[in-house]
């Protein structure tokens, strides 16, 4: 069995990059994976492996009888790891995606669990509203045409699943990994903390897996992965769809497929964006975000006060939504 084993989940859009870049695979750090050396991008070394636990090997949503945790265990080099390392499998997607409302997030902490007996898993939540609002960015990102209220709410006839609200009900997902785990090895923070102070945060990660923190200290530098033009990608949702095709529009025949049509989009994105004012792009914003505010009091403030409950977080004092005198 390996010496030590974090096991970061996401969530998505919850500084999963800068955890990547700036600590897993922080040269000065005591994490490690098995990548190869042909891995120059800090990104991908982070995430080698990770795909074991959820993508079959025709790309496809991995089932419950294609996963062998002794050899997922053999392809990560978990026997292997070096004295006074703690080995790192991190990858937003571990928590499920959005897009399928986390249908196989359950049967991935089971594929971990029983790969990882001992691991430690780290979970990272942010403030439903802004969450639902930058994964909505994402999703216009990557050819999405739907509405905000269309994103939350989809159309579906139980065919495959989509999206609903439930997705960001933090407690749930933690309650599946807290069962597995047990309490002491599951550790929860709120992506606020890392945008105040990134060195504290890092700090209660090395803590948490065992780790002195890289001698050399934590960039204090932005998390990555910076949202897009909202104006621009609200406009843009209209004729996305004739432009790319994405999972984000059911693989569309757009005109120009996949991949030119995915560097077309994201250069009108970019360079449209340039001509929009500050002052009109806040007002998208926060128009955007007035949509989600009903969405978000009526969902999350249970869910929160369970969350608080099972962690000991004080999440009010990040904003986020609790009820009454909670």
């Amino acid at each position: 069995m390996s010496k030590s084993t974090l096991i970061h989940i996401g969530m998505h859009k919850t500084g999963s990059s800068w955890l990547q870049v700036n600590l897993f695979t922080n040269p000065e750090s005591r994490f490690w994976n098995a990548a190869p050396a042909s891995k120059t991008r800090r990104k991908s070394r982070a995430k080698f492996g990770s795909d074991l636990f959820y993508r079959s090997s025709t790309g496809n949503v991995l089932l419950e009888d294609e996963f062998n945790a002794h050899d997922a265990r053999h392809k990560l080099g978990a026997d292997h790891v070096p004295e006074g390392r703690c080995m790192v499998v991190s990858h937003e997607r571990l928590s499920g995606h959005p897009m399928s409302n986390g249908i196989d997030r359950a049967w991935i902490c089971r594929r971990l669990h029983a790969t990882f007996p001992d691991g430690k898993v780290l979970l990272v939540v942010r403030e439903q509203r802004s969450i639902i609002l930058s994964n909505y960015m994402q999703y216009l990102k990557y050819g999405g045409a739907r509405s905000i209220q269309g994103y939350l709410f989809g159309e579906n006839d139980a065919r495959s699943p989509t999206l609903t609200p439930r997705y960001w009900r933090y407690h749930e997902l933690a309650r599946l990994y807290l069962d597995a785990f047990g309490a002491a090895n599951v550790l929860v923070l709120p992506y606020e903390m890392l945008r105040r102070d990134p060195a504290d945060f890092a700090g209660r990660i090395c803590r948490f897996a065992g780790v002195e923190q890289p001698p050399g200290g934590i960039s204090a530098s932005g998390p990555e992965n910076a949202s897009q033009n909202y104006l621009t990608c609200v406009v843009l949702r209209w004729i996305s769809p004739l432009i790319r095709s994405s999972r984000g529009n059911g693989f569309a025949p757009a005109l120009f497929g996949r991949r030119f049509g995915q560097a077309v989009h994201l250069g009108l994105q970019k360079y449209l964006g340039l001509l929009v004012p500050r002052s009109l792009n806040e007002y998208v914003k926060r128009n955007l975000l007035s949509r989600v505010e009903s969405v978000a009091r009526e969902n999350y403030p249970d869910s929160n006060q369970r969350l608080q409950e099972m962690t000991g977080l004080e999440l009010g004092q990040y904003g986020y939504l609790l009820p009454d005198g909670g």
